[in-house]
């Protein structure tokens, strides 16, 4: 499931700062944009300054940005947000009252087709009042010409709000879950996304009832570990991938947590000392520099015992670079890219091995981001010898 951390500044220097720090562990973020006429509060809200953000600082850059228009005319406005670099836009049903339901989808039809063009993602949003039913029109939209079904108009991304459009770290309206049942039963192709008051708790509700996103700020942001709070959030919702809760109820930490964090350090404290043109060699060498200074038991190139899901008997071994503390797997790779071999090798050995969490860290990536797998002995389907 994708978790996207929500962006609701004041001014542009905490855009930058969160931008800063959303890119270490996010591959997408939302802008809240508040004009103060639609919303109480009015937020940050230029988009030539997030142009030259993204010219001045290339991992900025590479940021998926979602700009979520909590404004009146939207359509006044959005061109200099695709300017900008948005990959998508969000705008407000409610934005639309003030037409009538043909003028409504003119206006729609022709703001797809500007997104269209510049190749960005166009969805629609509803407060937490607005009927669900209000929305049908548009993801059956119908040419506002001949009337005719017009697919390459119709809506195919939606933002549920669970709050009031404004500031973040206001209650979730749990209002909202039939909302998103209704749109998985009735349209499911339509991509869900869900927006305020995400916490561990109402982030497996919104999974449950059938969203595919959530956008979080208050949760972490009002965190001293931004990046863990989001972990969290992702591992409570993503059941192939991640661990399931471990006996803490909607508490539950990282797995490992400590020694979770301490191995992030030193895998970037490794990729800043190095940089990502070396061999992989080097890297295995620099990391077992850094867990000896720290102090941290591992061995490297162990053989791991695979077993077979039928019997529970070894049928194998593996030889990842590391274990570490008889808990974590590491692999080390020394690519330009990442590719999803990699990462599914890696999952499958978890699967069929003792252990429950890996990472795969790749120092030759452009834009260095560690990869970690949770597969608990819970979902393990091995049969006991």
């Amino acid at each position: 499931m994708l978790i996207i951390p929500a962006i609701n500044c004041p001014d542009l220097e905490c855009v930058k700062e969160k931008l800063g720090k959303a890119a270490e562990f996010a591959d997408w973020v939302q802008l809240d944009i508040a004009d103060g006429k639609f919303t109480p509060h009015k937020t940050w809200n230029k988009p030539t300054e997030l142009a030259e953000l993204g010219i001045k600082n290339n991992e900025l850059g590479k940021l998926n940005i979602e700009t979520h228009l909590m404004v009146e005319n939207p359509e006044l406005v959005i061109d200099n947000w695709i300017k900008a670099g948005a990959k998508r836009i969000i705008i407000h049903l409610e934005a639309l009252q003030n037409f009538g339901l043909i003028n409504k989808t003119k206006v729609l039809e022709d703001i797809g087709a500007r997104c269209k063009k510049g190749n960005i993602e166009l969805g629609l949003a509803i407060n937490p009042e607005t009927p669900v039913e209000k929305l049908e029109s548009f993801i059956n939209i119908r040419s506002s010409q001949d009337h005719r079904p017009c697919d390459d108009h119709a809506i195919k991304f939606v933002q549920v709000l669970a709050v009031s459009p404004g500031k973040s770290g206001q209650k979730f309206d749990k209002r909202v879950l039939e909302k998103i049942r209704f749109l998985k039963k009735n349209y499911p192709d339509v991509i869900i996304e869900v927006d305020g008051g995400i916490n561990l708790e109402t982030a497996k509700l919104c999974k449950e009832a059938g969203a595919g996103i959530l956008v979080a700020g208050n949760y972490i942001w009002g965190s001293k570990n931004p990046q863990g709070a989001y972990e969290e959030l992702q591992i409570a919702t993503d059941k192939g991938r991640m661990a399931t809760d471990r006996g803490a109820g909607s508490k539950a930490g990282l797995l490992y947590k400590e020694l979770t964090y301490r191995l992030r350090g030193i895998f970037y404290s490794v990729r800043n000392k190095y940089g990502k043109h070396h061999k992989e060699k080097i890297y295995q060498n620099a990391l077992k520099e850094e867990l000896d200074n720290a102090s941290i038991n591992y061995l490297t190139e162990p053989r791991l015992d695979i077993v077979s899901v039928s019997s529970g008997r070894k049928i194998g071994t593996y030889v990842p670079d590391f274990l570490i503390d008889d808990k974590i797997i590491i692999e080390l790779k020394a690519s330009p890219f990442t590719t999803k071999d990699m990462e599914m090798q890696l999952i499958e050995y978890l699967k069929t091995s003792r252990y429950e969490l890996a990472f795969l860290v790749n120092f030759g990536e452009f834009s260095f981001k560690p990869r970690r797998y949770i597969h608990t002995s819970d979902r393990k389907f091995i049969a006991n010898q």
